[in-house]
This record gives C-alpha cells, sequence and structure tokens, in this order.
C-alpha cells in the first residue's frame, strides 16, 4: 500500500511502472529510487505487492551510475553470499518472492547515495467474460529499516508525487482493440501511437491519478473486434531455441447445455442452529429446482462427521429430487464440530460422475475448519476437473480457507454476513456454475519437431464458458531441422457427450528475435513448470495426487531450482543477489541481521491476525448463545489456538491488546454447570416464491397446485386459450407452465435472482413440448396475459 509519508530524510527519488502485453502474457517494469539522507549507513527491506501468478525475472540497482545487476540462484547459497558482502563492508541487494509479494533487501545503502531499483515481473493475463483483464497491484507494501534498535525502527510507506510517477503501456493484441476502461477506478487514456489496424496501442494514464492507484489494484480491460479467435506468440531466444504461447477462447454462444456435477457440502455444526440452518435449507430448496435434467447431484451435510444423501451423485429426475426435497426438510444443525477434510476427500477422490461432466462442489460453512492446509493441497490435485464454490456465513468463518479453495480451483468465494441473503449469495454462484465447460483437455501438435516440442501446463483445467486454455511451447534449436518449420496444434475436448476441436497453426517462420532482457514467453514457460511443480500437478505427480512411484520430493525441489534457473523467473527456491564491490569496505559501519530473523514480522502478524479472527469469532457465538459449554471440536481448537499464539506473541515481548478478551474467553470454558440455551430462529414465514418452486418437476413444468398459490382455476386458463386448441392434460401442463413463469417476472421481480434459472428451464421445457405438439408461442398469448389482469 501507499498509505503513511515518506521519511523526509530518505525521499522517493523517482518512480516508474512500464508494462508491455502481447495478447495474454506481459511484463512489467517497475523502476524506483530512494536517497539516504542520513549520516550513516542503513539496510532496508522492501516489500512489493505483486498479484497471483506472477513471477520476477529480472533485477538490477544503479548506484548513481554503477549498474549491479541481479544473478538467479538456488536461495541459500544467494543469502549467503549476500550476508558476506554486507558483513566485509560492500554493498548488496537481494530479491525472493512468495506467492503475494516480492521481498528486496538493499545492504548497505551509504550516507548520502542514491540507489534505483529495477525489477520486472511476467503474468498470463485472465480472459474473462470475453475480455482481457489486467491487474496491478499497489504501489509498495512496506519500507522497512533494519540497522536500528528495535525501539528506534522506522517503518514507512511510499507516497506518489506528481512529477515522480508514471505508468505507461504498449499493448500489442491480435485483433482490434475496440475499448480500454477499468471496472476500479476512473481512468483517461492518452494514447501516445496507434498501428492502422487498431492491433497495436501505447499510452499512458494520467500522473495525478497515481495517488488512488495507491489505495486499491488497479483494473484494466481489453476489447477485442474477435475475441475468440485463437491466437499465438513465437520468440527466439539468442541460442536459437523457440518459445510460443497458443491460447483458445472458445465460444459457446450455440452450445448452452450443462453438463456438469453438481454436490452441495452443507455445515452442520451445531453453531449452524437456528436462522443459518434454516435459510442454508431454503437456499438449497432454490438450487435442486434450478437443476438442469442432464446433471448429477449430490448433498453432504458435515459436522465432526459426515453424512450422504446418496452413495454417490445420482441422475436428476423427479424420483431423485424428491428424495433429496425430504432430506433438506430433515436437515439439521446437530452434527458437532467442523470437520471438513473427511467429507472432501470422500467427493474427491471419487471420479467425476460421468465423462465428459465438469464437478461443481457448493461448500457452506461458517466455523474455523480443522485440517484446513490438508483440505487445500487435496483440492489443489482435483482443479483440474473440480470447481470449488465457496459460501462463509457470520463473520466467523474461515477468510483464508474460503477464499484459498475457491481460488485454487477456479472458482469464487463469498461471504454472508446476514442469512438473509444466503439465498441470493448462493443463486448468484450457481448461475455461474451452470455455464456450459469443456473436460478432458488436450493439446496435440502434429508436423517437424512435435515429437521433441515440451509443452507445459501438463495437466489443464476445464475450460468454462466466458474462459481460456493457455499453453506453452518450447522448441530447442538443435531440434529444429527446417528453417522454417511449422506445427499444427489441435485443442482437443469434450462438451457432455460430445466432441471439441479446435485448430491453429504455428508458423515458426514468424518468430522474433529477443535478447535475454527482452524474453517474456520464454520466462512464461519456465513460470508454468514450476507452478506445476509447486501445485502437485507436474510429470512427477498422479492425476489423482501425490507422486509418481519413483519420484520423490527431492526430485521436486531439484527439478524447481532447474526450471527457474533455466527460464530466468524466480521461484520459491532461488533468489536474485546482486554485489556492489567497494574499494574502501568499512568493515561493521552497518549493524547485521540474522537471516533467521528477518520473517518475524511477517510471523508476527499471521499471529495478530488468526487472534483477530478467532476472538471475533467468539464474541459473535456470545450474542448468539448463551453458552459455550456444547465445546464443539471446532471452539475446543480455536481455545488451543488462543493459548498457543499467545504465548508466541509473549516470547516477542509485544504487548497483547487481546488480553482482557482472552482471560474472559478462557472463563467461559472453566464454566460446566450453567444451562445451554438454543437461540430462536427469526426465519419463520414461508414466502409465496418459495412455495411456488416448490411445485416444479425435475423437468421443468410446474404442477397444477401452483394454480391455487396464485388464485388461478382451470376454467380461467381454458378460456384464454384459442379455440382450435383442445386441451389435454399436456397442453394443460404447458399452460400452467406459462402462467406461473409470467407471475414470477412480474409479480417476484425482487427475487429474481433465486427463480431465474428456475424460470429459465421451465422455458426450456415449455418450448419443447410446443415443438413436440406442434404449437406455437402466440397460441398461450391469453395466459401470460392472465398475470395482467
Amino acid at each position: 500500500m501507499c498509505l503513511g509519508k515518506l521519511s523526509a530524510d530518505i525521499p522517493l527519488v523517482g518512480s516508474k511502472i512500464e508494462t508491455e502485453i502481447r495478447n495474454v502474457t506481459a511484463k512489467i517494469r517497475i523502476t524506483q529510487g530512494w536517497k539516504n539522507n542520513r549520516a550513516n549507513d542503513i539496510e532496508i527491506k522492501y516489500l512489493y505487492s505483486l498479484p497471483k501468478g506472477a513471477y520476477t525475472c529480472s533485477f538490477y540497482a544503479d548506484v548513481e551510475g554503477k549498474i549491479i545487476r541481479g544473478k538467479l540462484m538456488e536461495k541459500n547459497a544467494a543469502e549467503e553470499e549476500y550476508d558476506d558482502a554486507v558483513a566485509s563492508g560492500h554493498g548488496a541487494f537481494l530479491v525472493k518472492q512468495n506467492s503475494s509479494y516480492f521481498e528486496m533487501w538493499i545492504g548497505s545503502l551509504q550516507a548520502g547515495k542514491e540507489v534505483l531499483v529495477v525489477l520486472e515481473y511476467v503474468i498470463q493475463l485472465s480472459f474473462i467474460e470475453n475480455t482481457i483483464s489486467f491487474v496491478l497491484p499497489p504501489k509498495a507494501k512496506d519500507l522497512i529499516l533494519l540497522n536500528e534498535s528495535e525501539s528506534e525502527k522506522s517503518r514507512f510507506r511510499d507516497k506518489f508525487e506528481d512529477n515522480q510517477s508514471s505508468y505507461s503501456f504498449k499493448v500489442e493484441m491480435h485483433s482490434r482493440i475496440l475499448s480500454i476502461d477499468s471496472q476500479t477506478h476512473n481512468i483517461f487514456v492518452n494514447k501516445s501511437s496507434e498501428s492502422e489496424d487498431g492491433k497495436l496501442q501505447c499510452f499512458t494514464l494520467n500522473a495525478e491519478q497515481a495517488e488512488a492507484f495507491c489505495l486499491e489494484d488497479l483494473k484494466i480491460r481489453f476489447r477485442l473486434e474477435e475475441p475468440f479467435e485463437p491466437t499465438y506468440n513465437i520468440e527466439r531466444n539468442e541460442k536459437g531455441d523457440l518459445s510460443a504461447f497458443i491460447s483458445f477462447h472458445p465460444d459457446f454462444t450455440e452450445n448452452q447445455e450443462t453438463f456438469s456435477e453438481f454436490i452441495f457440502l452443507v455445515d452442520c455444526s451445531g453453531s449452524m442452529y437456528g436462522d443459518s440452518i434454516e435459510s442454508v435449507k431454503r437456499s438449497l430448496h432454490f438450487f435442486l429446482r434450478s437443476l438442469p435434467e442432464t446433471c448429477y447431484f449430490n448433498i453432504i451435510d458435515f459436522g465432526t462427521n459426515y453424512r450422504s444423501l446418496f452413495r454417490s451423485s445420482q441422475k436428476y429426475d423427479d424420483k431423485t429430487l424428491q428424495l433429496a426435497v425430504k432430506n433438506v426438510e430433515r436437515k439439521n444443525a446437530d452434527m458437532g464440530g467442523t470437520n471438513l477434510l473427511e467429507p472432501l476427500k470422500y467427493v474427491l477422490e471419487n471420479k467425476v460422475a460421468k465423462n465428459g461432466y465438469s464437478r461443481q462442489i457448493f461448500l457452506l460453512t461458517d466455523g474455523a475448519v480443522e485440517n484446513s492446509m490438508e483440505c487445500l493441497k487435496i483440492a489443489m490435485y482435483k482443479a483440474n476437473d473440480t470447481r470449488i464454490f465457496t459460501f462463509g456465513v457470520g463473520p466467523t468463518a474461515d477468510k483464508n480457507l474460503i477464499y484459498s479453495l475457491a481460488e485454487i480451483t477456479h472458482g469464487q468465494s463469498e461471504f454472508i454476513v446476514e442469512e438473509s441473503k444466503c439465498e441470493s449469495s448462493i443463486m448468484k454462484q450457481l448461475l455461474r456454475a451452470m455455464r456450459p465447460a469443456i473436460t478432458d483437455i488436450k493439446l496435440v501438435l502434429e508436423g517437424e519437431g512435435s515429437s521433441k516440442c515440451k509443452q507445459s501446463p501438463y495437466y489443464h483445467p476445464n475450460i468454462f464458458d466466458g474462459g481460456q486454455a493457455i499453453f506453452y511451447l518450447r522448441l530447442e534449436g538443435k531440434d529444429i531441422q527446417e528453417e522454417k518449420p511449422k506445427l499444427n496444434a489441435k485443442l482437443s475436448g469434450k462438451i457432455g457427450n460430445h466432441t471439441f476441436e479446435q485448430t491453429v497453426l504455428l508458423d515458426f517462420g514468424k518468430a522474433k528475435t529477443y535478447t535475454k532482457e527482452e524474453e517474456l514467453i520464454s520466462c512464461l514457460y519456465g513460470a508454468s513448470i514450476i507452478k506445476d511443480l509447486e501445485n502437485g500437478t507436474s510429470y512427477l505427480h498422479n492425476p489423482q495426487g501425490g507422486l509418481k512411484r519413483n519420484a520423490t520430493e527431492k526430485m521436486v525441489k531439484e527439478e524447481i531450482i532447474s526450471a527457474s534457473l533455466e527460464n530466468g523467473v524466480l521461484s520459491s527456491l532461488t533468489a536474485f543477489v546482486g554485489v556492489e564491490e567497494r574499494e574502501e569496505a568499512k568493515v561493521g559501519t552497518t549493524e547485521l541481521v540474522n537471516v533467521n530473523n528477518r520473517h518475524i514480522d511477517g510471523q508476527i502478524a499471521e499471529i495478530r491476525e488468526i487472534m483477530e479472527r478467532n476472538i471475533e469469532r467468539i464474541l459473535y457465538r456470545n450474542e448468539r448463545l448463551d453458552s459455550l459449554l456444547d465445546k464443539t471440536n471446532d471452539l475446543a481448537a480455536s481455545a488451543r489456538q488462543f493459548r498457543k499464539s499467545a504465548a508466541t506473541l509473549s516470547g516477542y515481548n509485544i504487548p497483547n491488546p487481546f488480553s482482557s478478551a482472552l482471560d474472559y474467553i478462557s472463563s467461559w470454558f472453566k464454566q460446566s454447570d450453567e444451562p445451554f440455551h438454543q437461540p430462536t430462529s427469526h426465519i419463520t414465514e414461508e414466502r409465496l416464491v418459495d412455495k411456488l418452486i416448490k411445485t416444479q418437476h425435475a423437468k421443468g413444468d410446474f404442477g397444477r397446485e401452483s394454480l391455487l398459490l396464485v388464485g388461478v382455476d382451470e376454467e380461467t386458463i381454458k378460456k384464454a386459450l384459442p379455440n382450435q386448441i383442445q386441451v389435454t392434460d399436456e397442453v394443460l401442463a404447458i399452460c400452467i407452465s406459462v402462467l406461473i413463469c409470467a407471475y414470477l417476472e412480474l409479480k417476484c421481480k425482487e427475487d429474481s435472482v433465486l427463480w431465474t434459472l428456475i424460470v429459465n428451464k421451465s422455458r426450456m421445457w415449455i418450448k419443447s413440448e410446443m415443438k413436440r405438439l406442434n404449437l406455437s408461442e402466440s397460441q398461450f398469448d391469453g395466459i401470460s396475459a392472465i398475470v395482467h389482469k
């Protein structure tokens, strides 16, 4: 973040961000500098926020005209070289990276000197709702001086000045760029140049907007004339090796059928008692009626143990729908603690219900889940064929788990503070989950050199409507025989029982030669390999998770380091290091920093976050319950975690602002004789829209009992039909469904997010029946008119 004021004696002397975008790949160069106006040498730790999926690929420093280029090394060796240089009185720079930021160390910056640092990272852009999306995080996270005593340590953050910052973009797309806008900021694009075909544009953003960019992510969208056209880029390095990326953006306009397995994982622990479980039950009714006939489904309740409606997911029809409805009506918050791991393993360790189908899991919980890291690990292994949509109910939900489970499986997460909004939140995500998908993704290469062409990722996740598939290729120069080789790349997959194919011809003769500093695709190829290895989805891993028979964790680490060094991108096991050799090295002028203590600040912040979340959780429970004597597993685990966190914090001699709350909570757990009172549910009245949707059958038609709910009899319906139509049971069923759809659309507009899928399903059934009986929509206009009277 860029909050706070810059220290007067260490001013920011410059800031510049340059972005190069090639279709759905990008390289971002960040240039920033500071001056040490103090009388002593200083050592600086600097954190910079990175968007997810970014990999640092280059670093150098300019100390008043002297260039120090970072060399990429195994991390332990890089840290040793950095420490040795600082201890010997020389200048040194160290750059490491984790998933959300890179960490830079400058040691030591001499008194009166200026330093300019330049870092670059590469990233694959998202294809969302048929637009290409670019995200730039807030400019700086933290700047920490390290050579002062703990009591004198100053912490400050950058502040943009109009004359010190700039944002420039060079964008080259495969299709004409129709528009450039932002979902997060009011931006004004100053175009400096544009190609005649509109595919290449260079522009800057106004300097006066820079302060706003500091506060939150800057998100920019590019709308293209031909968004669904498959595309590729090829670059040749100085050794003659070829690197390419191919992107596919399938058009699902003509195929909107949904072939999915839907599984609802419901937290039925004791803490869900009252409004929470009642709201979930109402949501499940809407969820069940919205499912398409083509799907398979199941409902699994979990607490200390778990129970499943069906042994395995079943075909959706009237019989299974009625069994599910009865199950929902009997559902209670009576299952003790919150153990998600076992039911999640039960679901994910089984194959998807049918070949060509994708699996969509809806997880709803309100508590702190045990074994959260194991849950994330097993979900990561199955991210290729399973999406998880997560819902945290109330402020006590495990925010990290809710967010992370959805993120790593390409799903969506939501936090529901008010139980009354539970239904709309779930139905909004079901609308996303109902989109068609391509499964069993494969890329087949044909042509000269195809057998020796390496590709990444090893496994590719399903492609959903509005999404993309990206592959990276590497063909070494020694394997290229023809002067201008060509490869045919065919993407294949399944949409239900149907086969999907899309082909693009790669002309390697069009490859441009780039220097090491200019390479982009080569870096992303390496990043893709590293991501597979770190996520457990590489060629060393089984599709169902875990290492293959002859593979070891040591081999995985060696492969990560190799991919990092060969392709010039940082990993969790490597680092950039650069040393500024000084003729007059002053040993001991800068206080040394113990490497093992470098992450203390991060550890303390993490502990504080855990404590804040859990204290909020228990205080919230106290408002809802007269006592906590049920001592469910999740609350007991939280108590243990509080004690451990408090003990850890005391070791750092940090003031604990929560001590009184901890004492108060501890006293609750010592009580044993107070009676336990369950809270009263405030959800009692069943709305008309709830009653109407319960009359719908699996195929989409509404039952005759729905007429009583809207106050219309069969005679009124018969009179509204043209005389030439014979009113059979089949025709009457169509009339009833037309009437209820019209009623929901006119009388229940405020609940449209709840019934949209239900009405869509019904209209599809109506259309199919009309076609079968050789009837037209206009013959039923009088039925819809009944609602308007």
